[in-house]
């Protein structure tokens, strides 16, 4: 007669793998929605739970959403997100990206130089006074066939009397 154990039960081990996902756009205005996009794959199963840590306005988490997912971002400033999610084996993988820009909503506040051109033609000079913010581009209509696209513009001809329309977006 031998002495021999057997063990009945074994341990498993598992291929590790990488949560990821991806977002609409990393830029967004204020008061605007991101869309996140699960691309994590396991090699191990199936993924069966997703726990996103959206940090907007929609709370905290979502847990056990795969995707896509959306959150609002009313308040400027730069957010991380990130992402847990677990296969069916048990295996869990988290990632977090801080790659979402909110900048705070600009305010229009333009000089108008008077808005009066006495003698036509003439040149009127604006000048925006708001915030020059780097991530917007600013566009500008001068209601007479002109326009440009920037912070500030240079001297604007009008050729022609009469009363024009005047339109800043960004």
């Amino acid at each position: 007669m031998t002495d021999k154990k057997y063990k009945d039960n074994y341990i498993e081990v598992k291929s590790s793998f990488v949560a990821d996902f991806i977002v609409s756009d990393t830029l967004i205005c204020a008061g605007s929605t991101a869309r996140f996009e699960d691309l994590t794959v396991s090699p191990n199963g199936n993924i069966v739970d997703w726990i996103w840590d959206l940090s907007g306005s929609v709370g905290v988490t979502q847990q056990s959403v795969k995707s896509p997912v959306t959150s609002r971002y009313d308040v400027g400033g730069q957010y991380s997100i990130t992402l847990s999610t677990r296969d069916n084996k048990g295996c869990v993988s988290t990632v977090t990206k801080p790659l979402l820009k909110v900048p705070d909503k600009p305010v229009i506040n333009v000089d108008f130089g008077g808005g009066v051109v006495c003698n036509a033609p003439g040149a009127l000079n604006f000048t925006n006074l708001g915030q020059n913010l780097p991530e917007l581009t600013y566009q500008w209509d001068f209601g007479n066939g002109s326009s440009f696209a920037g912070f500030n513009p240079p001297p604007v001809q009008y050729v022609l009397p009469g009363v024009f329309d005047v339109s800043i977006k960004f």
